[in-house]
């Protein structure tokens, strides 16, 4: 979702990560919102519309609204992946069909691995704290090596993630029953404080969804234009094919390392130049973190992408996590908080506290 923020960013939004809405009311036709960033800094802002889009935590925000009653129950469904060393030498995703009528996905990852799901089962807790269980492990195993030749074993695991799903209720109907359709409510009218609700959806609709969230909003300004992002590419994304891009990367950078090049061109595509261009060589990247990681990148990454900590660089923005050791992992770690803290103490501001978080 880091491209959507950069794409909203280019639009002149203001862009807080790791900052909570603590509360929120009406007052004077707007909404008076209090918000909270991850260094304890409160302030206000003032809104025409709030739109929840907090996906397993939307029902729970809305707690945090004043005088906003809900009707509307969730249910949370859990999937699970785990990835492997890759199971085969081509291209192709599988999609493999269970006993029990589910099916699990078996996709290329990362060039030298497999990824596998997902899992549907009952979630209750904190969103955050998701994780694969061992019958979820048990179950994609055995699915697997009732396909493939190649047998896994809970030691050929190598990550695994877990995300929850914020499905609609629907009485009697098991987790894999569920509808992963979605609802969008929109509470007030023009010239007073609009709230806009997502309910449910899946990250594979998003766009879809995201066009109608908007459509349903924007009915209550007047002003606002028609839509026009449909046919429009994603920050990086307006080039030819990976194959030219790479072309020409290896082309204007012929210190470049080709598999780098093609890691690039897929993770960022044309955003790579924001940390290449001027570089005359390998050395002017900077220092080598491992497995083609350079200070560059990763400079980049804290700058322009809003990565504040190992995780944020090596799982959410690139999956280096899968190759870098321990030891690299603490010197890239190290480095990373010594990047972020002088920038935060630089800077006292809000707005730049945030934009460096």
């Amino acid at each position: 979702m880091v491209l959507n923020a950069l794409a909203a960013q280019d639009q002149g939004a203001k862009i807080y990560t790791r900052t909570e809405c603590v509360k929120a009311e009406k007052l004077d036709n707007l909404w008076n919102v209090e918000l909270k960033t991850s260094q304890g800094k409160t302030f206000t802002v003032k809104a025409k519309s709030i739109v929840n889009a907090a996906g397993p935590w939307a029902v729970s925000f809305l707690d945090r609204l004043v005088n906003i009653h809900n009707p509307n129950a969730m249910r949370m469904v859990k999937g699970s992946h785990f990835v492997v060393p890759k199971l085969y030498n081509s291209d192709e995703a599988y999609i493999l069909q269970n006993k029990d009528g589910r099916i699990v996905f078996v996709i290329p990852y990362e060039g030298d691995f497999s990824l596998v799901g997902t899992t549907d089962e009952d979630f209750k807790g904190n969103p955050s704290d998701a994780a694969i269980s061992n019958e979820e492990t048990d179950y994609l195993i055995d699915v697997v090596n009732n396909y493939f030749k190649s047998k896994i074993t809970r030691e050929d695991i190598v990550h695994t993630y877990s995300g929850v799903r914020p499905l609609l209720e629907e009485k009697n109907a098991s987790a894999q029953e569920l509808t992963r359709d979605y609802k969008v409510e929109l509470k007030g009218e023009a010239g007073k404080p609009v709230l806009l609700n997502i309910f449910g959806g899946k990250i594979t609709t998003y766009r879809k969804l995201s066009e109608h969230a908007v459509d349903k909003l924007v009915s209550c300004f007047p002003k606002a234009k028609k839509a026009w992002t449909k046919e429009v590419p994603l920050p990086g994304g307006a080039f030819e094919s990976q194959e030219s891009l790479v072309a020409q990367l290896t082309s204007e950078f012929s210190w470049l390392d080709n598999a780098i090049a093609q890691r690039y061109a897929r993770q960022y595509g044309l955003l790579c130049y924001k940390f290449l261009k001027g570089k005359a060589s390998v050395d002017a990247m900077g220092t080598h973190f491992g497995a083609g990681m350079y200070q560059a990148e990763v400079d980049y990454l804290i700058g322009c992408e809003w990565a504040c900590c190992l995780e944020d660089v090596i799982w959410r923005r690139t999956k280096h996590g899968l190759r870098l050791d321990k030891a690299q992992q603490e010197a890239l770690s190290s480095y990373i908080s010594t990047k972020v803290s002088g920038a935060v103490q630089s800077d006292e501001s809000v707005d730049a506290v945030l934009a460096s978080a």
